[in-house]
């Protein structure tokens, strides 16, 4: 049995995501790839779609200088002493009304009135100002994904 798959969906666009995508946009026809030349003339796959939960894409890596720490949680968690209970942490939420009618024409927007929705919920990436690491800059790079061939190190450098 072979299968005709031309449709993929990639969840998240984080640094393996984001290798998916250049790799599928990259595959011919016949199982061929064109990584390290131009995309593909014959492609395999006619739609490719990355979803992700962050507003852009790239992951841990990807930067959220402009955003504080998480906060202490608020006394009345801190009261209960269940400081290893992720159910009094993270309250479960409930799944809101009106999603199931949503589609891209129509997409589901609910303000949130949850008093520790937000406050708990920590969405920062493991990217920092001063962050280095020992592994050479060329290995890091994702050049091929953006075209500018930006690193972490010149990403973030004062020069």
């Amino acid at each position: 049995m072979t299968l005709d798959i031309s449709k993929v969906a990639i969840i998240g666009a984080g640094p393996a995501g984001l290798a998916s995508i250049y790799e599928l946009t990259h595959t011919n026809k016949d199982g061929t790839s064109t990584v390290g030349s131009s995309k593909s003339s014959n492609p395999k796959f006619t739609k490719i779609v990355a979803f992700e939960q962050k507003d852009k894409a790239g992951g841990i890596w990807a930067p959220s200088l402009n955003e504080t720490d998480v906060p202490v949680p608020p006394q009345e968690i801190l009261d209960t002493e269940k400081y290893n209970d992720p159910d009094v942490i993270h309250p479960q939420l409930k799944i809101p009304s009106g999603v199931e009618n949503a589609s891209y024409e129509n997409p589901f927007v609910e303000q949130s009135d949850q008093l520790y929705n937000d406050k708990l919920e920590w969405k920062r990436s493991g990217v920092y100002a001063d962050l280095f690491t020992n592994i050479p800059s060329r290995f890091e790079d994702f050049e091929q994904m953006h075209g500018a061939g930006a690193t972490m190190e010149s990403e973030f450098s004062d020069d």
